[in-house]
């Protein structure tokens, strides 16, 4: 499975004072989900999206999930006042990718796009950011 961790320190804070701002973050979650195939689970302030290999092509569609929600929350970053997303490849339930995750995540320095060791080597060249386009650091 290829799952992404986007968490969201703010969310309930966000949906009361900037319902707008939460509204680009859930098309940039629905596009995954409808466009490429992805499920989501939202889980108080954040969100795991799970893409099957036994779909076809899940690394390449939640490359480019990856891609097109981090694009867009970099553009709100600000309102957001902080969001994390984190790549995974791994054959674990989504349980136990969620509370991994969840540790990984307090240790992070700072906000922004992340994959994990494994999820860097699988999806490496998928992923390759160019000038402009938000970094993506490895955990």
């Amino acid at each position: 499975m290829i799952f992404i961790y986007l968490r969201l320190p703010y969310r309930r804070q966000i949906r009361i004072a900037d319902p707008e701002t939460l509204a680009i973050v859930d098309a940039a979650i629905e596009h995954a989900v409808l466009e490429l195939g992805g499920r989501a689970k939202w889980m108080e302030e954040r969100i795991v999206l799970s893409f099957d290999e036994a779909a076809g092509c899940a690394l390449l569609r939640a490359s480019e999930a990856l891609r097109s929600i981090g694009t867009r929350l970099a553009g709100i970053a600000t309102g957001l006042h902080g969001y994390t997303l984190v790549l995974e490849c791994c054959d674990d339930e989504a349980a136990d990718v969620v509370e991994r995750l969840d540790r990984v995540w307090l240790d992070l320095p700072i906000d922004g796009v992340w994959a994990t060791d494994r999820a860097s080597e699988a999806a490496g060249r998928l992923i390759g950011t160019e000038k402009g386009e938000f970094p993506l650091r490895s955990v």
